[in-house]
């Protein structure tokens, strides 16, 4: 991975500051949860040196909601309360400016796998609970879901061991999955592995690579 120096303008604050680019490289294997198996394909999260907004794409224009968000007294408290890992609170903070379920359950998602990292089970069990619940609300709210997305619903709910709704997940779809992929589609071989690991209680983390 190749980081480069680029002045950029807050979407928020309107701004210039010194921030960074990384340029793409491949990341090799992922989780079946769609965790990178290195930590150079974690997004990059910016924070505005001036107001402290977050974000994946600071450059990107935000709503006055958002301006009023950042500039309160809640949200300014989780930036200050920080911590070792600025990530950790740049997310937490993100949190706020949003009320998006998928990005919300993405958010929650990568901070359950930067405590993993840090080996803060307690920590990272929460988030991806969290995770769960809100792609099961946002899959209620939608009239179609990508099955992309579903797989990783899967895969949280196993790692979770949360036998009985995986179960029930996995019979809704099953016959689906089975009609629109074949059984060297890799669509079909997540599913396939998944169900077998349902079927044995296995909560363990595993890669695109061992279907």
């Amino acid at each position: 991975m190749k980081i480069t120096n680029k002045v950029k303008t807050c979407g928020c604050c309107g701004k210039c500051f010194e921030g960074l680019i990384v340029n793409s490289c491949y990341r090799g294997d992922y989780g079946l949860d769609n965790k990178p198996m290195q930590k150079d394909g974690y997004p990059l999260v910016e924070q505005c040196p001036d107001c402290g907004y977050c974000g994946f794409s600071i450059e990107k224009q935000v709503s006055e909601e958002i301006r009023e968000t950042v500039k309160s007294e809640e949200y300014k408290k989780i930036l200050e309360a920080g911590g070792e890992n600025q990530d950790i609170y740049r997310l937490q903070a993100m949190l706020l400016l949003t009320d998006d379920l998928e990005q919300e359950s993405y958010i929650h998602l990568l901070l359950c796998w930067i405590y993993e990292e840090e080996q803060k089970k307690i920590e990272a069990l929460k988030e991806r609970k969290t995770a769960a619940s809100q792609m099961e609300k946002e899959f209620e709210e939608k009239p179609s879901v990508l099955v992309e997305q579903m797989m990783i619903y899967i895969d949280c709910l196993r790692q979770l061991g949360e036998w009985e709704q995986a179960k029930m997940v996995v019979e809704d779809i099953g016959e689906d999955i089975q009609e629109h992929f074949n059984l060297k589609h890799l669509i079909r071989r997540i599913f396939e592995f998944e169900k077998k690991a349902i079927e044995i209680q296995d909560t363990a983390p595993h890669s695109i690579r061992e279907v």
